[in-house]
């Protein structure tokens, strides 16, 4: 691996391993309770009534913003992996089943991930969050909806070029069933490229 490519991976470690130490540690680092309202409005840098300083002022109901962002990341951190894992889930099965089935499934599929893709990310979440409103679940929801046709597309070009290789060919002699050539034959020779 060369150094152009290791700064990156590097780079990104430090940024997301930052802001994991900030989640865990959010309690011994933030300097007020987030949930407290102590002065409305108050600018960065004012002094606290009973002493701190609010670094990044108060909202409008008193609570302090800078211990809001430090324990917010708790949440954040947590709906990150599981909507990327779900969106990983979803367009590794979608784009095995394309990849392999090819035909209608790929057809149906394809034209479904393309036009998902035509949209702006930020549209697409924008709308699944009006639509179904604010809430864990619909952020996971709409991450992986705008997430899962970019995996979908890689994954189901992978698929389709493996399909066609002898250790494929040598399972459907052998009788193994679909779950099987796509789990146990597919799916390890295409983890590399995600």
């Amino acid at each position: 691996m060369t150094r152009y490519v290791r700064a990156p991976i590097l780079i990104g470690a430090v940024i997301v391993g930052g802001w994991v130490l900030v989640a865990l540690l959010a309690p011994l680092i933030a300097p007020f309770d987030p949930l407290k309202s102590l002065v409305a409005l108050a600018s960065p840098g004012a002094r606290a009534p009973g002493g701190g300083v609010f670094w990044m002022g108060t909202d409008f109901l008193g609570r302090d913003i800078f211990s809001r962002l430090i324990y917010g990341a708790r949440p954040v951190m947590t709906l990150s992996a599981i909507a990327t894992l779900t969106a990983y889930a979803v367009g590794v099965c979608g784009g095995m089943a394309a990849g392999y089935l090819g035909g209608v499934t790929d057809a149906a599929l394809s034209f479904l991930a393309n036009v998902i893709l035509s949209f702006p990310v930020l549209v697409i979440f924008i709308v699944i969050i009006v639509a179904l409103g604010a809430s864990p679940l619909n952020v996971v929801i709409a991450v992986t909806f705008a997430s899962a046709p970019a995996i979908f597309r890689i994954v189901r070009a992978i698929t389709g070029d493996l399909k066609s290789r002898d250790f494929v060919a040598a399972a459907i002699t052998q009788g193994e069933s679909l779950g099987h050539i796509l789990l146990v034959e597919i799916l390890p020779n295409a983890t590399s490229p995600l």
